[in-house]
C-alpha cells in the first residue's frame, strides 16, 4: 500500500493540485493519516470485514479527497464501492483519481446521502462527516445496513451517544493507533428496524444507482 500511497499523492500535487482535497501533503503522514487509517479497521473489527464480505457493497459518505473509499478499494477489488459527496469538483476529481489507480471497483455520485434509500444490503462508512447522531439520521435503511465510523480520540467529549437514533444499536467500538495521531475510535452501528420503501417517482434506490 505504500507504492499506491505514493502514487496517489503524486497525483494530487499534479494533475489535481489546486483543489485542496487533504490538508496533508507529507508522504509519511499521508500514508499514516489517510491510506494506513482508511485500511486499518479490516484488521482490527472483525465485523467490519465480516459485513463487507456479506454485502460486497460498501457506501462511502461524504469522502473529500477520496479516503476511506479508495484505499478500501484498492484492499478489496471483489467489493463493489460507491462514494457519496455533496461538492461536485470533488467527485469529479476523486473519479479521475480512481482511473488513474485503475480502481474499476469505484463509481462516485454527486448527490445527498438522504436522498438515497438504501434498499440493498450494504456497509455504510463515514470518516471526518458530521456527529454520529446526524449522519444515523440522514441515512434511509429500507434493508440491511450496517454504518461504521473513522473518529478521533476526542470522540466522547464532543458527541453524546445516548442521543442516537432508536433504530439504530451499537455493534462495535474498537480504539487503534495511527502513527503522529492521539490515537483512533472505529465504531460501528446497525439498524434495527427498516422505513418502509417510498414509491415514489422521483425516489432514489441504492440497488439502481450501483447498476447504472
Amino acid at each position: 500500500m505504500e507504492s499506491f500511497s505514493r502514487k496517489y499523492l503524486e497525483f494530487l500535487n499534479t494533475e489535481l493540485k489546486g483543489l485542496n482535497l487533504t490538508r496533508i501533503t507529507g508522504p509519511e503522514d499521508f500514508y499514516n493519516k489517510q491510506v494506513l487509517d482508511s485500511i486499518t479497521p479490516l484488521n482490527i473489527c472483525p465485523i467490519f470485514k465480516e459485513k463487507i464480505g456479506q454485502t460486497k457493497l460498501v457506501v462511502d459518505v461524504g469522502f473529500g479527497g477520496g479516503f476511506p473509499l479508495l484505499p478500501l478499494a484498492k484492499m478489496l477489488p471483489d467489493v463493489t464501492f460507491l462514494g457519496v459527496d455533496t461538492r461536485k469538483k470533488k467527485v469529479l476529481a476523486v473519479e479521475k483519481m480512481a482511473n488513474y489507480l485503475g480502481l474499476n471497483n469505484v463509481k462516485v455520485l454527486h448527490e445527498r446521502i438522504e436522498n438515497i434509500e438504501l434498499d440493498k444490503e450494504c456497509v455504510v462508512t463515514f470518516k471526518a462527516v458530521s456527529t454520529i447522531e446526524q449522519c444515523l439520521k440522514w441515512l434511509r435503511p429500507v434493508n440491511s445496513v450496517q454504518c461504521f465510523f473513522y473518529k478521533g480520540p476526542e470522540l466522547f467529549e464532543k458527541e453524546n451517544l445516548n442521543k442516537l437514533p432508536k433504530n439504530w444499536k451499537k455493534i462495535a467500538q474498537q480504539p487503534y493507533e495511527i502513527p503522529g495521531t492521539k490515537g483512533r475510535i472505529f465504531l460501528g452501528f446497525e439498524a434495527n428496524s427498516q422505513l418502509k420503501k417510498s414509491v415514489s417517482s422521483q425516489a432514489k434506490y441504492l440497488s439502481e444507482l450501483i447498476k447504472t
